[in-house]
C-alpha cells in the first residue's frame, strides 16, 4: 500500500445515505474521511445531496457522474482506492458498491441505510443469497479488466433499524444522535396539514397508475377537510400528470429529505401517510411517537410480481412491527 494514513471511505448515491454517513462519522468519531458521491441523472437527488454536504466532514470528495461512458471513471476510482488501507468503509449495497467492496482493503465494513431496503439486504446476507446474475452486464467489464466483482469478505450494518447480531453479520445501531443534537425535537407546532409520502411505484411497475391514483384519492377522501399535501419522491414523474384530478390535494416540492424538513421547520402535521415508505419508520423514531403516522394497507395481490415485490413486503412487515397506525381504505 502506498498510503498508510488512517482513513475511512464512504460512498453514497442518495440523500438519506448521506445523512447516515454523517451519523457514522459522529458515532465512530471518524477522521480522514473520503467521500465518493455516485451521482444519478436525477437532478432533485443531486440537489438534495449538495444541500446536505458538510465540507468539514470530508478530507476529500470525489464525484462519479452518471453517463454511458463512465466505466473508465469507475475503474480509476477503484484503482485509486486500492492504494489505501482503510480503517472503515461505509457503503450502500448497489452493484458498484459491491465491486468497490470486493477490491479495497479495510479493517471493518458497513452497509449504511438507504431506507428500509436495509431489511432486504440484511435478509439476503443472513441467508447467504448471492445474486450472481444481477447487474451481470455492468459487472462483466470489470471482470475483463481484472477487478473482483464478488467476495466472501464479511460486512456489517450501521443502521437505525432493530436488527439482531448474527455470527457472520455485525450490527452497529444508531439512534440519529447527530441529527438529534443538531435539531432539537422540542417545541414543535401542530398544524392541520396531511402529508402524503409519494413513492415511485408506478415508475417501477410495482402498481398500475390507475390503482395508485385510486389509493391517493382514497387518502384525500379519508382526510377530507384537511390541507392535503403530496410530497413526491425524487424518482417520481407520473404523479405530475394527474395531480389536478385529486380533490383538495396540492403538490409540495421539498428539496431535502422530509425527515430533515420536519425537524428544521418544527412542524408536527396532523398526519403523515404512506404506503410502503421508510420515512414512516424514520419519523416515528426521530419524533419518538407514532400517533400521527399512518400506513395504507395494500393486499399482496395488488402488488405486481417482480423484483420489488419482496422489498415492499419486507418494508411493510417492518412498518407493522414498528407499531405504525394502519388505515384500510374502501377500494
Amino acid at each position: 500500500m502506498t498510503d498508510s494514513t488512517k482513513k475511512n471511505l464512504f460512498m453514497v448515491s442518495t440523500p438519506w445515505q448521506l445523512v447516515n454517513a454523517s451519523e457514522a462519522i459522529s458515532a465512530f468519531n471518524a477522521k480522514g474521511n473520503v467521500l465518493i458521491v455516485r451521482a444519478t441523472s436525477n437532478q432533485i437527488n443531486i440537489r438534495q445531496m449538495q444541500a446536505l454536504l458538510q465540507p468539514d466532514d470530508w478530507s476529500s470528495i470525489v464525484y462519479l457522474s452518471n453517463n454511458k461512458s463512465n466505466f473508465l471513471q469507475y475503474a480509476k476510482v477503484i484503482k485509486d482506492c486500492k492504494k489505501t488501507h482503510y480503517d472503515k468503509i461505509f457503503i450502500g449495497w448497489d452493484w458498484f458498491s459491491q465491486i468497490l467492496f470486493s477490491n479495497v482493503v479495510f479493517n471493518d465494513a458497513y452497509i449504511i441505510d438507504d431506507g428500509l431496503l436495509t431489511i432486504t439486504h440484511y435478509n439476503e446476507l443472513r441467508l447467504g443469497v448471492k445474486k450472481y446474475q444481477e447487474f451481470f452486464k455492468k459487472k462483466l467489464r470489470f471482470i475483463l479488466f481484472g477487478f473482483k466483482v464478488f467476495t466472501f469478505k464479511r460486512i456489517g450494518f450501521f443502521t437505525s433499524f432493530l436488527l439482531p447480531n448474527l455470527d457472520n453479520i455485525k450490527i452497529k445501531r444508531h439512534n440519529f444522535q447527530s441529527i438529534r443534537k443538531k435539531y432539537s425535537a422540542k417545541n414543535f407546532q401542530k398544524n392541520k396539514d396531511v402529508f402524503i409520502v409519494g413513492q415511485a411505484l408506478t415508475e417501477k411497475e410495482v402498481m398500475s397508475q390507475k390503482l395508485y391514483n385510486q389509493y391517493i384519492a382514497g387518502i384525500c377522501r379519508y382526510f377530507q377537510g384537511c390541507n392535503v399535501l403530496y410530497i413526491p419522491h425524487r424518482d417520481e414523474k407520473n404523479i405530475f400528470r394527474f395531480v389536478d384530478s385529486f380533490d383538495g390535494m396540492e403538490l409540495k416540492i421539498i428539496d431535502q429529505p422530509l425527515e430533515i424538513f420536519l425537524l428544521e421547520s418544527k412542524v408536527t402535521p396532523k398526519a403523515i401517510v404512506g404506503l410502503f415508505s421508510s420515512l414512516l419508520v424514520n419519523v416515528r423514531q426521530l419524533l419518538n411517537s407514532s400517533k400521527n403516522i399512518y400506513y395504507i394497507h395494500i393486499p399482496d395481490s395488488y402488488i405486481n410480481t417482480g423484483p420489488y415485490k419482496q422489498i415492499l413486503q419486507n418494508n411493510r412487515s417492518y412498518i407493522i412491527d414498528s407499531k405504525i397506525n394502519k388505515i384500510e381504505l374502501d377500494m
